[in-house]
């Protein structure tokens, strides 16, 4: 008898045993039209606690692991060929590392959490440089739970604390932040640029199309399950489909955009397709899976098969405007730059009252024993091409000329209000014709001399009052720095006014730059530069960035922020142009930062973004094709009709200027598009976003 309940007792066993390995299977198959996963491996050798892993074109698996505070590199194999990094507060440590991406050179990202910044490394472990700090500001963080990069190599970091991403170049110069209104866990983009944030605590997913377009939320409503309040990390294939890391149930989800579930597979355990706390998800070229299995100390990776949707269309590269080239030591306090081309980047110091000359080698001029020459406190330095040097000795309220080889020449100027005297002179610049312009800055006022120093005439005088529209023009409140533009206007730094007035060779107002009536304000600006194409460079050192002006005075774009990194301006204190490359100092930081910059590979102009639905079709006999086709045809049409009533536009501009920008076929069918037009087609007032 006991042998026959020890029978039953084995099949029932056997039986249970037969039934969980039948659930795993059904599991692993999923939910899903036609779609199958087939694990592929997994990763093991050494790793404790796999937060997130990624894959580079070589197929290398780079797998971040919090508890050891490293980086394993793996072969396609599964072997482990290198690690870097370690627990601690300096370069190359880390603490409580979150996450990890790869730039399109290769180099690796690593989230460095716990010590609020990320910090870069070489393929082969070597560091390379750091981003942010702890703290509040622009390009400081305070919890940082996912780093991503765009199609274009744009860097983006998500801040739980701060609710905010930051954007960054990809060579990491700090571009700008986006505030949010709620925590972001998760970060992923699309082939076409489209930015996938994870909201878990608002169970959503907020889709940011590339320009700025009118955001999309995700939300599973129509699902009899949200799994996005459970989910740990997303990722966009190449079609554009979202895969879900769901840790409470320990499975992979699979969505489409219109949020409908169309796969899913896993369980808990330590089997294949089995998961124990999965961390995050990420996707290779091909569409194979990577998980971050973390409590089982493993990463696995599968490959998914049976579906028949498009990949999407990739968008066309191109480089950023501006982006970080090199760095150039010149020490600290350096408050003037000027780069001359077949000569090298002239750095003016006042603490140390000296310039550096780097080109072919290093020279220092300005340093003598005879009192007669010596300078006091200079703040300003213009070199021509020949290589002859004019500095502003405010502490001598002179200007003093120096030979290219750094002898000095001569020198005029005292302190006083008459003509030819100054009061803290803080700006010099000479124009083509070889005239010299002053920024007598206590005086208020510019004076001009021709090139052997005899005095010409004066214009300008101090703000006084204060009025509805701000400053009157021609008026200053300590004008600081000068600079010509090609067409030989004069620019004027007018500092405590928080603006730039120009002016013409004569001296007479042409406009103004920041001020009251102007959308464009300044913190704290305190030098400009001009290159050969007019574009204007302002240092604000109030919000720690170069801002960069078109010709028309139309912000193009600022970078720089407070944070770390290679855009790190916390206290600026001088910009230049030369061939290209900008020029900038910090007082605070010991090195030159050098970028490039080219409006020229991007002519995007600024854009209207609106989404229109075709109409119900009644075409029962044709193809989704047709169908389609048709929808598309009468929308757009329809579209132009409305826009060419409300901005009183001919059907010629429209054709030429309306751009189909996105399609998508919503869930009855109808054909959701999107369009845009330039903005300066549209009247102010005049809202196309909406169908009215």
């Amino acid at each position: 008898m006991e042998k026959g309940i020890r029978e039953r007792r084995i099949c029932q066993i056997l039986l249970g045993i037969a039934f969980f390995l039948c659930g795993s299977l059904l599991y692993i198959s999923g939910i899903s039209a036609g779609e199958e996963v087939e694990f592929l491996g997994e990763i093991r050798a050494e790793i404790v606690a796999p937060v997130d892993s990624v894959v580079n074109s070589s197929g290398e698996v780079f797998v971040l692991d919090r508890k050891l505070a490293k980086v394993f590199v793996y072969s396609q194999d599964g072997k482990m060929k290198r690690s870097f990094g370690e627990q601690g507060m300096r370069l190359k440590q880390f603490r409580v590392p979150g996450a990890v991406a790869l730039t399109l050179e290769g180099d690796v990202i690593v989230a460095d959490t716990g010590n609020n910044r990320l910090q870069v490394f070489n393929p082969k472990g070597e560091f390379l440089y750091e981003m942010g700090n702890g703290g509040k500001a622009p390009g400081e963080y305070q919890q940082i739970t996912s780093v991503a990069v765009d199609p274009l190599g744009y860097i983006y970091v998500s801040d739980a604390k701060n609710k905010a991403i930051t954007k960054y170049t990809p060579k990491g110069v700090f571009l700008e932040t986006m505030e949010l209104n709620y925590i972001p866990d998760d970060l992923a983009f699309d082939k076409q640029q489209n930015l996938y944030v994870l909201a878990r605590r608002e169970g959503k997913i907020v889709k940011y199309p590339p320009k700025k377009g009118k955001p999309e939320e995700l939300s599973l409503k129509n699902s009899m399950t949200n799994y996005l309040t459970d989910t740990a990390g997303i990722a966009v294939d190449f079609r554009g489909d979202i895969y879900l890391v769901e840790w409470k149930n320990n499975s992979i989800v699979k969505i489409d955009q219109m949020e409908q579930v169309l796969f899913s597979f896993g369980s808990q355990g330590v089997g294949k397709g089995q998961f124990n706390m999965p961390g995050s998800i990420s996707c290779d070229t091909d569409g194979n899976i990577f998980v971050a299995d973390t409590l089982n100390g493993r990463v696995q990776f599968f490959k998914i098969t049976g579906s028949t949707k498009k990949a999407l269309k990739a968008i066309p590269f191109m480089l950023p405007i501006v982006d970080y080239d090199s760095s150039i030591y010149t020490g600290k306090m350096i408050v003037d730059l000027n780069a001359v081309p077949g000569r090298g980047l002239y750095a003016l110091s006042d603490y140390y009252a000296q310039i550096l000359l780097v080109g072919d080698t290093k020279l220092i001029f300005g340093k003598t024993d005879e009192e007669t020459y010596k300078l006091s406190n200079p703040q300003a330095l213009f070199v021509n091409r020949e290589g002859r040097m004019l500095i502003a000795d405010t502490g001598h309220h002179r200007l003093q000329f120096m030979r290219p080889d750094g002898t000095f020449d001569y020198q005029f100027g005292k302190k006083g209000k008459d003509r030819s005297k100054f009061l803290a002179l803080s700006g010099v610049a000479m124009d083509d014709e070889g005239y010299i312009f002053v920024a007598d800055s206590k005086n208020n006022r510019i004076q001009v001399f021709n090139n052997d120093g005899i005095y010409l005439k004066t214009f300008g005088k101090e703000s006084g009052g204060v009025y509805a529209h701000g400053p009157q023009p021609g008026t200053f409140s300590e004008p600081k720095d000068l600079a010509f533009n090609s067409r030989q206007e004069l620019y004027v730094l007018d500092y405590k006014n928080k603006r730039i007035q120009v002016f013409d060779h004569k001296g007479l107002f042409l406009k103004e730059i920041g001020g009251a009536k102007d959308t464009i304000k300044f913190q704290d600006p305190i030098d400009i530069a001009l290159d050969d194409r007019d574009y204007l460079y302002v240092a604000d050192r109030g919000a720690h960035a170069v801002k960069i002006f078109d010709p028309t005075e139309q912000l193009v774009m600022q970078f720089g922020s407070v944070g770390n990194g290679r855009s790190h301006f916390p206290s600026l204190s001088s910009v230049t142009w030369a061939e290209g490359k900008i020029y900038v100092a910090d007082y605070k930081v010991d090195e030159v930062k050098v970028f490039t910059f080219d409006p020229t590979v991007s002519q995007e102009e600024e854009r209207v973004y609106f989404t229109r639905t075709s109409k119900p079709l009644n075409m029962q006999n044709a193809s989704e094709e047709i169908k389609e086709a048709m929808a598309r045809k009468l929308t757009i049409e329809q579209a132009k009709k409305e826009l060419a009533e409300k901005i009183h536009v001919s059907a010629e501009e429209l054709d030429a200027a309306l751009r189909v920008e996105a399609e998508k076929v919503v869930q009855n069918g109808q054909l959701q598009i999107t369009m845009s037009l330039p903005v300066k087609m549209v009247p102010v007032g005049v809202d196309i976003t909406d169908k009215k």
